[in-house]
């Protein structure tokens, strides 16, 4: 699809959205900017960092698995792999975890690991402590992901 073509038909939804539904522009643009993020806190638990997420953007969010795959950039027979019946509940955090931060260079970990200490600058200790994890883990996920 040429671009020119791309731009006219998000120009006539734009406008059968502003007709039909009442938004606003500064509202589609809100919409447009605005990035999925889950709580830190899912990532504390006996679960893999992979089978929380999943869990919690399937039993939480209500998302579907193909869904979930193509927000963290995984493939659908591992997000479905990942998934277990048993329910997860994340407690309210002040730190939540953008989805664009996964893809397939680091694990899942590592991609909270970095995004906690890079964009909050949290110590070792203090994300050790918010993932329920040993603080000399959190320094090695860490380290991992930075030579990655």
């Amino acid at each position: 699809m040429r671009e020119a073509t791309i731009i006219t038909r998000i120009r006539e939804l734009s406008r059968e959205l502003q007709s039909r539904h009442g938004y606003t522009r500064n509202k589609l643009l809100d919409l447009l900017n605005e990035e999925k993020t889950v709580p830190a806190t899912i990532f504390s638990t006996n679960l893999s960092p992979l089978r929380s997420l999943v869990t919690y953007l399937h039993d939480q969010q209500g998302q579907e698995f193909q869904a979930i795959a193509a927000s963290i950039k995984r493939s659908y027979r591992s997000v479905w792999g990942a998934y277990h019946e048993q329910g997860l509940q994340a407690t309210p955090t002040a730190y939540v975890i953008p989805l664009s931060i996964f893809d397939h260079k680091k694990s899942v970990l590592e991609a909270v690991v970095s995004h906690l200490r890079k964009h909050y600058q949290l110590r070792f200790t203090q994300i050790g402590k918010l993932l329920h994890k040993d603080p000399r883990t959190i320094w090695t996920v860490w380290q991992r992901a930075q030579k990655k």
